[in-house]
């Protein structure tokens, strides 16, 4: 069964209501228990990249939750890059941490379905559940049962550097035909329009995913995502071929396939270029003290295309980051509330760094000391129509990477769009 992510409107308008009460500092609402027996927990998460905004914040959380719980130990597995693949290589090898970071929807379905997961329904009767804000368990539950806590929840963003749009007199754009306008200009200045860091693949895979989106619409794309519709129609097929026209008209920087991810969000912090789209979480690396861009950069929703069936208040993103626990765990007690504590520390210090939108309800945190670009980040949130999770995480597995190299073909004009969208048809084929 697919989960989806929340697409109320009115639930996500809670989630930005009960993310900005202004508060003062006050102790955690989790109160740490006593255990009787020190013991050593295994943790493995994928934010140890200075170029993740998520990074930031959880080094602070750890730092917070070694001060709550002395007794415990956590042995801490860090992996900034292939993250997915490892964890799945633990996973299949009986060697699940007892703590580990996943994301819901496709993704964590494996996990949950070869039993290596802890359904936590029974662990949250102590109040958890009405600090989470409501429908942000939604795509964790499997088969009626929660198996994750959330951190965050993010909105696929374009952010702007508005400064260098301001400088060469350009508007900030709204269309599609905008952003080509644009692009020429910033070109002929010599600064880069947009960049991607395709040599991780995934940065690459949300331009695709963010044109789809806007040329099918959000139902179209859950449908062939669901394997309901096809991939090989017209709205798929059009998404592939403004990509391509991104590339031929040189919106993208020239080794847009080679560069990495954290070359990409370097040279962006740099100032040296004009666009970049990702998620909330770059602002925690956009906002830090030694970024070249910090105050400069503006969020905006993704420019909507003419013709196309996708609005302005749909985007990627939603809760998806989250924190499981190993049904093998020796010590589940201690494991389950050390997920609490971690899972709801990260959404508030997401929040205060500026690399997150709570998915509980936060407490401690001034709202407003929070960055400005992450509030513009809620604002659009607030207003969403709906949410398209990140397709590799919905996809999950082999899918997943086929998807990505697809896009990375298209990129490198390897492929027509209706060949890709022929081979993104396949996965629906073989299922």
């Amino acid at each position: 069964m697919r989960i989806f992510l929340p697409c109320s409107p009115i639930a996500l308008a809670a989630c930005c209501a009960a993310a900005l009460i202004s508060c003062s500092a006050k102790p955690s609402p989790v109160t740490p228990p006593a255990f009787a027996n020190p013991v050593t927990l295994k943790l493995s998460h994928p934010w140890a990249a200075e170029t993740d905004g998520n990074t930031i914040a959880f080094r602070q959380v750890l730092g917070e939750y070694s001060r709550a719980y002395p007794g415990i130990r956590l042995e801490v597995d860090a992996v900034a890059q292939s993250y997915d693949q490892k964890l799945k290589t633990l996973l299949a090898a009986g060697e699940a941490p007892d703590i580990f970071m996943s994301w819901g929807g496709g993704f964590s379905r494996p996990i949950v379905d070869s039993g290596v997961a802890l359904a936590l329904d029974a662990y949250l009767l102590d109040g958890t559940r009405d600090r989470i804000l409501p429908g942000m368990l939604e795509n964790f539950t499997y088969d009626k049962q929660v198996y994750a806590l959330p951190t965050t929840l993010a909105v696929g963003t374009l952010f702007c550097n508005r400064e260098l749009f301001e400088k060469l007199g350009v508007p900030l754009p709204e269309s599609f035909d905008d952003l080509l306008t644009a692009a020429a200009v910033f070109n002929r200045k010599d600064i880069i329009p947009l960049i991607g860091g395709g040599k991780d693949l995934w940065p690459l895979m949300f331009y695709y995913d963010i044109l789809a989106l806007r040329t099918a619409g959000i139902r179209t794309c859950k449908e062939a995502l669901n394997s309901v519709a096809s991939f090989d129609q017209p709205g798929f097929i059009d998404a592939a071929a403004r990509l391509q026209q991104l590339v031929r008209a040189g919106v993208f920087n020239a080794n847009a396939v080679r560069l990495s991810w954290d070359e990409a969000v370097a040279t962006f912090t740099r100032g040296t270029v004009a666009m970049l789209y990702n998620a909330t979480w770059v602002g925690g690396v956009i906002e830090s003290p030694d970024s070249g861009v910090k105050g400069k950069i503006v969020a905006r929703a993704f420019p909507l295309i003419t013709g196309g069936k996708g609005t302005a208040n749909e985007f990627m993103g939603g809760a998806v980051d989250c924190l499981m626990v190993s049904a093998k765990s020796s010590a589940r007690a201690e494991a389950v509330q050390s997920v609490k504590f971690l899972a709801e520390h990260m959404a508030r210090d997401s929040y205060s760094s500026g690399s997150g939108i709570p998915a509980w309800k936060v407490d401690g945190v001034d709202a407003t000391h929070v960055s400005p670009l992450l509030l513009q980040q809620v604002a659009m949130v607030g207003k969403a129509a709906g949410f398209l999770e990140w397709w590799d995480t919905y996809l999950g597995g082999d899918a997943a990477t086929t998807h990505k190299n697809l896009v990375v073909q298209l990129f490198d004009l390897r492929i027509s769009p209706q060949q890709f969208a022929r081979s993104m048809q396949q996965l629906n084929v073989g299922k």
